[in-house]
């Protein structure tokens, strides 16, 4: 009985490590988290702290695990080298977020689709 019982204990223990190790990996890694906006204006509107509409502006707030703005919803995980993947919770659609080389640039990408959005780090 001590041995089942040891067993279940160390099966549990190795459990709960697998989870919480996956919940980790999924976050947005810290290159892509902040404000990207599709313009200047939408950033200054950001920076003066108006209240930005995902209709009437272009813009996305991407934390640890989640995207907020004109697209919304949560991470999914690495979708390819360098690009993160989403659900985006309005739309029930998968969305890719992919940096160019400098970190200035939020490429959004529908799954499967060749064109996108772009954005600029809003700082």
């Amino acid at each position: 009985m001590d041995c089942i019982m040891f067993k279940t204990l160390v099966g549990s223990v190795i459990a709960a490590t697998l989870v919480s190790t996956s919940a980790l990996a999924t976050e947005f890694p810290k290159k892509f988290q902040g404000v990207w906006t599709g313009s200047a204006e939408t950033c200054d509107l950001y920076k003066r702290g108006r209240s930005l509409k995902a209709s009437d502006h272009q813009w996305v707030k991407i934390a640890a695990k989640e995207v907020t703005g004109t697209t919304q919803g949560r991470i999914i995980g690495p979708s390819r080298p360098g690009a993160i993947e989403i659900t985006d919770s309005s739309q029930d659609i998968s969305v890719e977020f992919s940096l160019d080389r400098n970190g200035s640039l939020l490429y959004e990408t529908l799954s499967g689709a060749r064109a996108g959005l772009t954005y600029f780090r809003c700082q």
